[in-house]
């Protein structure tokens, strides 16, 4: 027979029973069974990574470039001929090798109209046709105030604000880059996030008309002949006052085209 000081410590241990069976319970939840009965500990995963991708092409007049660098400004020239600029300058793919960059562009950066520091995200480089692709974690969102990719440099640099997914590089969007920019420094004030992705849309689509036949003897004379062409457009300049809420006459009947 149990003692009276037996009994009540048997007692005391049966009164904790519950609290140690569930510890048990739970520890050999936490740690599970693997298929040989054995317990074993599971690995925790984090979220998978999401990775963003924009594509597009590089056009140049002619389609030739030159390059003797692989960095930021890889760039030396593009070679065209001028009659085949005021043919057509913004639609024959560059060749293989031309390094595209992509960056995120601060509106205060841009406010003086120029873009002094882009925060590089990524690079990629075109194929024979003349497309790239870039992919990273940073351009998830493409909706966002604001993307650019750009080739070159200095007097040629070639740029375009990321617009879709796929997003081309040519004369027509570094004259709409241009033309923001522009903006940037008039009155009334406006910022670089005034213009909405669906309205740099129906911008580019608009300077794209007015600079078709851009002319010069390189891509430098091409790129300003279109940006002076597009600056006094006036379905442009009607576009750029929409964007920034500066459309108190409503839009030319010239343009009506342009919008539903």
């Amino acid at each position: 027979m149990m003692s009276s000081v037996q009994r009540e410590g048997f007692l005391r241990v049966l009164g904790h029973a519950p609290t140690i069976i569930g510890g048990l319970l739970l520890a050999m939840t936490a740690a599970g069974c693997g298929n040989d009965g054995t317990i074993s500990v599971q690995e925790q995963r984090g979220e998978p990574t999401i990775v963003g991708v924009v594509t597009g092409t590089v056009f140049a007049p002619n389609g030739q470039i030159a390059t003797n660098d692989r960095g930021w400004n890889w760039l030396t020239f593009f070679e065209m001929s001028k009659a085949y600029a005021a043919l057509n300058p913004n639609v024959v793919p560059v060749g293989p090798e031309a390094l595209v960059a992509l960056s995120a562009v601060d509106e205060i950066d841009a406010l003086d109209g120029r873009i002094d520091s882009p925060r590089l995200i990524a690079q990629g480089i075109t194929n024979v046709d003349g497309q790239y692709r870039i992919a990273d974690p940073d351009i998830r969102e493409i909706d966002v105030c604001r993307l650019m990719v750009a080739v070159g440099g200095g007097e040629l640099l070639t740029r375009a604000f990321v617009v879709a997914s796929v997003t081309d590089v040519d004369v027509a969007s570094e004259t709409t880059v241009r033309i923001v920019l522009n903006r940037l420094t008039q009155g009334p004030p406006a910022q670089l996030c005034d213009f909405t992705t669906a309205e740099l849309v129906s911008l580019l689509d608009i300077v794209d008309n007015a600079t078709f036949t851009a002319q010069g003897d390189d891509i430098f004379e091409v790129n300003q002949n279109a940006y002076q062409t597009a600056r006094d457009d006036v379905c442009v300049r009607d576009a750029v006052d929409k964007a920034t809420g500066n459309d108190r006459d409503g839009t030319p009947r010239a343009c009506l085209r342009f919008y539903p």
